[in-house]
This record gives C-alpha cells, sequence and structure tokens, in this order.
C-alpha cells in the first residue's frame, strides 16, 4: 500500500517560496508566535537564537574593539582596563541586541496573520505524521493490506487543506507586500472559500469513519485558515 503521505507535509523549503522566509522574517515570525500568540513551543529556538546572535556581536566587536583600542593608546594589561574594556564591549552588544530586538517586535506585530498561519501548518504536519504513524502499524501487522476507502477520503481531505493553506500563505504575502494588487488575491480566496466547502462535505461523509477524529482537526485547520485570511481581506 502506497500511500505518499511524506509528500503531503509542507516542508520548510515550501514555506520559504510562498512566503519569502528569509531568516529576519523567520525570527520576527517566531517571536510573534512566542509572545503574542503565546505559542511556548517555540520559545526555546527563539531564546537559543537570540543567545547564538549575542554570542556572534561579541565576537565581532571584541577584535575590532581591541585594535580601536590599542590604536588609541588606551589599552594595557592592567586588570582595570580590562575589565573596563569588557564591561563596554557587552554594554555595546548588548545594546545592539536591543536594537535589533525593537525592530524585530516591530515587524512581529504586523505578521500576526503569518505567525497564526504557521501555528495552523505546524498542526497540519502533526496530523499528516499521526496518520502515517497508523498507516506503517497496520502495514507492520498486514503488509498485503489495500489501502481503505476511509483513508483514500481522509487523504483528499488532507490535500485540499493543504492547498487551502499554501494558498492562504500567497494571500497573506501578497496583502503583505502589494496591498493593491487585488487579482491574485480575490482568485485565491475565491479558491479558498472552494476548499472549506470541500472540506465541510468531506466532514460530514467521514464523522464515524477511522480517520474521524483526524479529519475534524483537518476540517478546524480549514476553518481557522479561511476566517484569518477574511481578517486580512478585511483589513
Amino acid at each position: 500500500m502506497q500511500t505518499d503521505l511524506n509528500q503531503l507535509q509542507i516542508p520548510i523549503e515550501e514555506l520559504e517560496d510562498a512566503v519569502d522566509l528569509n531568516p529576519r522574517l523567520m525570527l520576527a515570525t517566531d517571536i510573534c508566535r512566542v509572545f503574542i500568540l503565546k505559542h511556548r513551543q517555540r520559545l526555546l529556538s527563539v531564546v537559543l537564537t537570540e543567545l547564538l546572535t549575542f554570542v556572534a556581536i561579541v565576537a565581532f566587536a571584541m577584535p575590532l574593539g581591541l585594535i580601536v583600542n590599542r590604536s588609541l593608546g588606551f589599552f594595557s594589561n592592567d586588570p582595570t582596563d580590562i575589565r573596563a574594556f569588557f564591561a563596554v564591549l557587552f554594554g555595546v552588544s548588548w545594546t545592539l541586541l536591543s536594537s535589533i530586538n525593537f525592530y524585530l517586535w516591530q515587524k512581529a506585530k504586523k505578521l500576526k496573520s503569518l505567525a497564526k498561519l504557521m501555528n495552523e501548518i505546524e498542526k497540519y504536519n502533526q496530523v499528516i505524521q499521526s496518520i502515517d504513524l497508523g498507516v506503517r502499524l497496520d502495514l507492520a501487522r498486514n503488509p498485503q493490506q489495500e489501502m481503505s476507502q476511509d483513508l483514500q477520503e481522509t487523504m483528499r481531505v488532507l490535500r485540499t487543506t493543504r492547498q487551502s493553506l499554501i494558498d492562504a500563505l500567497k494571500v497573506e504575502r501578497i496583502i503583505r507586500e502589494h496591498q493593491t494588487i487585488l487579482g491574485n488575491r480575490n482568485e485565491l480566496c475565491n479558491t479558498l472559500a472552494t476548499n472549506l466547502e470541500t472540506l465541510m462535505t468531506f466532514e460530514l461523509r467521514n464523522e464515524t469513519s477511522e480517520y474521524g477524529s483526524l479529519v475534524q482537526n483537518a476540517l478546524q485547520i480549514g476553518i481557522a485558515v479561511y476566517r484569518e485570511v477574511e481578517n486580512l481581506q478585511n483589513r
């Protein structure tokens, strides 16, 4: 039985293509998810990034500071001078990091819709992983098993949900970068509405199926995505 469930996941490469997810935008989105949307699972990632950024600033500033101090004759082997040098070094580095964080915070406040969509994509990928695990267990018990009707229907739901997520990311990017461009945005929004209707139809047919709870999760993701795009449209 071939399900190709892994191909239904949304990898980071596809996100980068749909959103232009450069490191600066990714960090600002993570900050929004952690501190505005209270998505604490991303807290460790943000803290580690902050720590690495501070270390990188210090590593860059230290040799530059040593060169400047020696050229001006301000630096000696006296412990007091050394302590003063490091105090200034860490103070300047902390000020620079604070300035970067202020910029990212201002940007993060404008990325709430994108952060919400990223949360839904994370949920969607978790649904895929749950189904994939169940399928693998079934295959381990019965390697000759054929794909059930319930699984086929569930995969159709997932494909529709996946397309809705990608289209929503494109709508968000269009609105964020090109407020005046309406053609592609309206077309994508119409597609999202159609996808939501399709998901509702699948939900009615699969309430008691083997994958009913996961279909419900996909439906909730689809509804959340559609609502967020409506919010974007109304800005």
